[in-house]
């Protein structure tokens, strides 16, 4: 939530500048998706997204199971993107499919956008925890069946607890 909050205040703060400077000044606002980085790997341990990254190009197509652009791919399109007309290019999207479709629900449909988030929110946070890609679906069904999973262990645990005490108590009614 800090860093969503804070990409809203860049926002904010280069759209008033845009705003502010007139003619005389030019400003871009690059909104990269995700970007392959070592990320994830320095906060959890994990080697989710920059493993697959390693192996492939600038210009590879991306694996259908990974959303992460390379670095350099990315710092391409920023560059073009500022080579552009200054009219077109005041805020440029910058992601791999299926985030960026996301990205212009969020702008034209804010509503149905908040809808999803209310949905993939939660999963994304379990993969987080469980390690896994945050951007890929089956990682948010893996982590959902890993709940799950822990919810019936917890579940079972507590009826053999209960049978155990219900064996007990009849014990000492023999």
């Amino acid at each position: 939530t800090s860093y969503a909050a804070s990409k809203h205040a860049v926002h904010g703060y280069f759209s008033s500048l845009r705003s502010e400077g007139g003619e005389w000044l030019r400003v871009d606002l690059p909104c990269p998706g995700p970007i392959a980085t070592n990320f994830q790997t320095k906060v959890i341990g994990s080697t989710s997204i920059t493993e697959s990254s390693k192996t492939k190009k600038s210009g590879d197509d991306e694996d259908s199971s990974e959303v992460a652009m390379p670095a350099d791919r990315c710092a391409e399109l920023i560059l073009s993107s500022m080579m552009g007309p200054s009219s077109m290019m005041q805020e440029t999207w910058i992601s791999r499919q299926p985030t960026l479709i996301f990205m212009y629900i969020n702008q034209y449909f804010p509503n149905l956008s908040a809808t999803i988030l209310g949905k993939v929110g939660p999963l994304r946070v379990k993969a987080f925890h469980a390690g896994l890609p945050l951007y890929k679906a089956s990682s948010w069904i893996q982590a959902a069946q890993m709940e799950k999973e822990k919810a019936k262990t917890r579940i079972g645990g507590a009826a053999r607890k209960i049978d155990q005490n219900t064996l007990d108590a009849l014990k000492k009614l023999k």
